[in-house]
């Protein structure tokens, strides 16, 4: 199997250049020490946290058109974290397969493992999505169904967004509906400038007929650069109904330190507290690591 790699990628290298191709990847090591509140134990370990592989491309048709591909895996290749395929040009792109859900410009990006708050899932797998862009206005639409598994119900959906930036402002709505028992919406105001960036976000889960399960989400994020050092934070409440009136309350707090070393290679720190009502659940976790991206 490594030998049959080995040689396609070998026969891809030298190929004639029919398209732009890259092969990217992440790999993260770290140490992690996480504290609980409501077993006041302390868990302590090295462990692989990203390892992504990925691989893109793009060409040109002989109608003008622009086409292009991903193959993103994260942690196992039996599953891959993207795959899809583009067509358009500079106002119009259609994609289909496995991509990112475009109504996740409403509400913050992954910090962190240890800490993320938010309702919209990440990816939509088996689906298709139209983008339109012009003077920093942005539209998407697109529709996901994946077949039943193991006799459970079909898992189909809808999603939008809508998008504006300009002058270092952004603001961005997305919505998500699955299986017509749910919906999602966020609302996300940002700003970045040369050295910093802050963002504030309102995102909402609705779980059709009952309050159970709804979600209320609010928070803040900002990063401020010096140099090669990247120091991020995240303040977040969230909100779950567990019956008509009776909740859970989540607060996240978070801290990170990334210092670009060069060549690829970063170092990282961070501090995460999640207090969920009260003290009997609550985790404080400290994570320190070393990434290394191609």
């Amino acid at each position: 199997m490594k030998k049959l790699l080995a040689v396609a990628v070998a026969t891809a290298i030298s190929a004639p250049a029919m398209a732009d191709m890259t092969i990217y990847g992440t790999v993260a090591v770290d140490f992690i020490s996480a504290e609980s509140a409501t077993t006041s134990s302390t868990d302590s370990q090295i462990q692989r946290d990203d390892v992504v592989f990925g691989m893109k491309g793009s060409s040109t048709t002989d109608g003008g058109l622009t086409v292009g591909a991903e193959i993103k895996t994260e942690g196992t290749f039996a599953e891959p974290t993207l795959a899809y395929l583009t067509v358009g040009n500079d106002m119009v792109t259609l994609s289909a397969g496995k991509i990112g859900n475009p109504a996740n410009a409403a509400e913050t990006a992954g910090f962190s493992d240890t800490a993320e708050l938010g309702v919209f899932s990440g990816e939509i797998d088996n689906a298709a999505a139209l983008t339109l862009s012009s003077n920093g206005f942005t539209a998407s639409i697109g529709a996901f169904q994946n077949a039943a598994v193991n006799a459970v119900t079909d898992n189909d959906g809808f999603v939008a967004a809508l998008g504006y930036a300009v002058d270092g402002f952004a603001f961005n709505y997305g919505y998500e509906t699955s299986n017509g028992t749910q919906e999602s919406t966020g609302l996300k105001a940002s700003y970045t400038a040369d050295a910093y960036s802050v963002a504030v976000y309102k995102a909402d889960l609705d779980v059709a007929g009952t309050n159970d399960g709804d979600i209320d989400v609010f928070g803040v994020t900002g990063s401020y650069t010096m140099g090669a050092t990247t120091i991020s934070a995240i303040l977040a409440d969230q909100e779950e109904y567990t019956s008509a009136t009776a909740k859970t309350n989540s607060d996240l707090t978070a801290v990170k330190v990334a210092h670009n070393l060069g060549g690829g290679l970063s170092a990282y720190a961070e501090y995460a507290n999640t207090d969920a009502d009260g003290t009997a659940s609550d985790v404080d976790s400290y994570t320190a690591g070393m990434s290394f991206s191609f």
